[in-house]
């Protein structure tokens, strides 16, 4: 027999010698529900934590001290705490902060922190699980009363507090809740060492409130601090057999992902699957969590594909996704999570297969995430999908209505989002460019200029190690030939040549660069077409060798190519004409012919 059975016997066998009407009985039946609740705790069975449950509520009924009653209610609510971690039923959540707020009122002063810092873990819970901000407002305020104790056990509740102020501030982006956070979570960190009980879960928390100041500075330094604790809380959880190992996988996760983008090393994408996949393995399936650890994962296996354009990740990714929408288990802003996961991989998928079915499931699933969504900074990257996704519905199908509504909901983006948010300048990029495809299909000037506004505030808002910033040139030059061949100012060309020159200079170990030099050899193009200058054959010198390069370097299957090869063979033409050689002719015949062909 193990201790925890020899710990029942002895307290079974002092409730035996205490019989009803016994003034001891209600601490007996105390002590004997403790003894099976540790034994569920080492055993995992879970008749142990039933009779702890049926024998704590016993206690309370036969016990007259309120004191010794707020120990029990307190133990009491674990209790179900501990069978919400194990169903993820909200009916035992409920229990959980109810009756974890009764044993706040008249427990003994010396167990006050530790009680109040349990109901604050309870009322943390239950936001997790349903959202409410009332929750997680109280779950703050009772930290912080817990804090202000002068019995308190200060590492301990400093990094609860660390974790719900980050929570709050995803929502509020309240600065002052990111500051607390960062200022509760590094002091659990500090004032302890390998050696203290669950430091691994102070590292967590500190990462996860680094992460969010990564967020609101994009600092490397911060992301880097992030993924150092981070990776430390996972080497000691692992080592010590602590719990919470599927939460700090997902958290790091993240953050690698996040690293990724920066840097776009396969080894952080890489890990990103695997922890992602191991918190998946670990989290219980029925419980809320896993949800959001499966449109994760699918996530960061989507930012796999479009990195390495393997169709297997892609095809996991909308496996995983639809899976955890399926689930329906979470809170809505988790479901707005998924349904937002599922419609990108979807997005995708269209973009690699062409299947229209797989683009309209894709709009569907951004209107249903919208409707799930609390915070209005997740709901503006949502718009910002759909509006995306609209848009290429609108090149499939033509529909006018489909680019009204891109437009719509870009313009819905941007009045949710804020303008330190880097989602921001990505949503004025795309106004302007569902401006441009207005204007070419309205001819309305003014959606051209509000196109070429938009890119340049865009652009404003674009730091200069921003891997987006070539195509945001790019798109900027593009729209300003367009305006040069309306009005013919001279001002627009060379503002474009300008733009697009950058874009090739800053975009040399991009994989796409050749669309940056397909764009800058039209520019050249376009004005010696509109008009003669003197500086014909220098743009159009310009011009030929910019298009062979891309030509050379682009895939030959891609979408551009035909126009790539038929302006190379117009613009040695052009030059055939001013200097005719016979060189020029030959080539601008085969360039003609190889497009053709395609």
């Amino acid at each position: 027999m193990d201790s925890s059975s020899d710990a029942v016997s002895s307290a079974e066998a002092a409730l035996h010698d205490r019989p009803i009407g016994s003034p001891d009985r209600a601490w007996a039946l105390y002590e004997l529900a403790k003894a099976h609740q540790a034994r569920y705790s080492a055993q995992g069975s879970r008749g142990d934590l039933e009779l702890a449950r049926n024998l704590y509520i016993e206690a309370i009924e036969h016990e007259s001290d309120s004191v010794k009653k707020a120990r029990y209610l307190n133990n009491l609510g674990t209790v179900y705490q501990l069978r919400y971690d194990f169903e993820g039923n909200e009916v035992d959540l409920d229990a959980f902060v109810e009756y974890t707020r009764q044993a706040t009122i008249h427990i003994a002063s010396e167990l006050r922190p530790a009680v109040l810092k349990n109901y604050a873990n309870a009322l943390q819970a239950r936001y997790n699980h349903r959202g409410d901000p009332s929750d997680l407002d109280s779950c703050i305020e009772i930290n912080q009363d817990a804090l202000n104790l002068s019995s308190a056990s200060r590492p301990a509740l400093c990094c609860n507090l660390c974790g719900a102020l980050t929570t709050r501030y995803a929502v509020s982006h309240a600065q002052s809740d990111l500051d607390k956070a960062l200022e509760v979570g590094s002091e659990a960190v500090f004032s302890t060492d390998n050696e203290y009980p669950l430091r691994a879960l102070f590292l967590d928390n500190y990462a996860n409130a680094l992460y969010a100041k990564y967020g609101s500075t994009n600092s490397a330094s911060d992301l880097e601090s992030s993924i150092e604790y981070g990776w430390e809380a996972m080497k000691m959880a692992q080592e010590q057999g602590l719990p919470g190992l599927s939460g700090m996988s997902a958290n790091l996760a993240g953050s690698l992902a996040s690293r990724f983008k920066i840097y776009r090393r396969k080894s952080d994408l890489d890990d990103a699957v695997d922890l992602f996949t191991l918190a998946a393995d670990t989290i219980d399936p029925q419980h809320p969590s896993f949800e959001k650890c499966l449109a994760s994962k699918g996530n960061a296996l989507r930012m796999r594909f479009e990195e390495l354009g393997l169709e297997s990740d892609l095809k996991l990714a909308v496996d995983v996704c639809t899976r955890a929408v399926n689930l329906r288990l979470s809170e809505v802003h988790i479901q707005a999570q998924s349904r937002d996961a599922l419609g990108n991989a979807l997005l995708r998928q269209y973009e690699f297969s062409g299947l229209p079915d797989t683009l309209d499931e894709a709009v569907s699933m951004y209107k249903q995430a919208l409707h799930c969504a609390t915070s209005s900074a997740f709901a503006a990257e949502i718009w910002h999908n759909l509006g995306t996704a609209l848009q290429a519905r609108f090149e499939l199908r033509g529909a006018l209505e489909e680019l009204d509504g891109a437009e719509e909901a870009i313009r819905n983006a941007l009045e949710c989002s804020s303008e330190e948010l880097p989602g921001y300048a990505s949503s004025l990029a795309a106004l302007g460019n569902v401006l441009v495809r207005k204007f070419e299909r309205l001819d309305l000037p003014d959606a051209l200029d509000q196109a070429i506004s938009s890119y340049e505030e865009a652009l404003g808002k674009t730091s200069e190690t921003d891997r987006t910033r070539a195509g945001r040139l790019t798109c900027l030059g593009l729209a300003l030939q367009i305006r040069y061949e309306l009005a013919g100012s001279n001002t627009d060309f060379q503002n474009a040549v300008e733009q697009c020159q950058i874009s090739v200079d800053i975009s040399q170990e991009e994989p796409n660069h050749y669309l940056c030099l397909v764009n800058l050899g039209n520019c050249f193009l376009r004005h010696v077409v509109r008009e003669s200058s003197e500086k014909d054959l220098e743009y159009l010198n310009q011009s030929i060798a910019h298009l062979e390069l891309a030509a050379d370097t682009m895939p030959k299957d891609f979408s551009i190519r035909g126009m790539c090869l038929n302006n190379l063979g117009k613009a040695y033409e052009l030059r055939h004409e001013k200097k005719e050689q016979h060189y020029d002719f030959n080539k601008a015949r085969t360039y003609y012919e190889m497009a053709l062909e395609l």
